[in-house]
């Protein structure tokens, strides 16, 4: 897979509320919940001039009344310079670089799979957000967007996590099949619960699913500060095929 089609699979596995294609890029946007449907995503190697690009970004989040957001790729094989022109002028405007993130790729092929399905739980929309809520502190006020946003998936999907006899959560993931590759994402662990092994648990029970239904590759993004996720996936044999970030500008 190319970045072109795993940015394309994973805008469908991760919908939001308001999409626009135009010549450079695609404009997403959900109520300001989450930076990747809530930004301009840059396409690589594109002709336009910085200054259209920031108007053209600026008006259509202020109209929204949120901040204007600009997601840049760094594929590994490419002409780097268009990005660093872009990147250079919207820091000139005062955008903040935020969240270098990491795109992985792992070919379902080289990989053997136990069975961990009886360790993990299908859950619903809501409960399955209610879970990730609670392993990753976030407001509970914003569910119901994100709700919406997850209702619109129209690819075969699954929504898992582990529990123990306490009812207690102790992981989360998603997985969503598009265009022959499986999206993971929402991957988290209760702190307490980390280095269990509940994590590997999940992802073999979601890679199993996608591969029995077609899927040739899983991807996924990661933070490059988060270390001890970039450690698992490299376990598993996920490797990167691209970086992105964002530029956050002011309301």
């Amino acid at each position: 897979m190319n970045v072109m089609e795993i940015e394309k699979a994973s805008r469908l596995a991760w919908p939001a509320l308001e999409e626009q294609e135009l010549p450079f890029g695609v404009l997403r946007y959900a109520r300001g919940m989450d930076r990747r449907a809530n930004s301009l995503s840059v396409y690589p190697n594109v002709r336009i001039k910085n200054t259209e690009l920031i108007s053209v970004t600026e008006n259509f989040f202020s109209r929204r009344n949120i901040a204007p957001v600009v997601k840049l790729l760094q594929p590994r094989v490419s002409s780097f310079e268009d990005v660093i022109a872009i990147d250079t002028a919207l820091a000139a405007r005062g955008y903040e670089k935020q969240s270098l993130t990491h795109s992985m790729l792992l070919d379902l092929d080289e990989v053997a799979l136990g069975d961990d399905s009886k360790s993990c739980q299908e859950l619903t929309i809501k409960a399955w957000l209610c879970a990730w809520y609670e392993l990753t502190n976030r407001q509970a006020e914003n569910i119901a967007i994100h709700k919406m946003t997850l209702a619109r998936i129209r690819s075969p999907h699954l929504f898992l996590a582990n529990k123990n006899e306490e009812g207690r959560t102790l992981s989360s993931a998603m997985g969503v099949l598009a265009h022959g590759a499986l999206g993971l994402f929402g991957i988290a662990t209760a702190e307490e619960y980390r280095n269990k092994g509940h994590a590997s648990k999940i992802l073999a029970s979601l890679l199993n699913w996608g591969r029995s239904r077609g899927a040739r590759y899983a991807y996924l993004q990661v933070e490059e500060s988060n270390h001890a996720a970039l450690s698992l996936y490299h376990r598993w044999g996920f490797r990167k095929l691209y970086s992105y970030w964002y530029r956050v500008g002011n309301v």
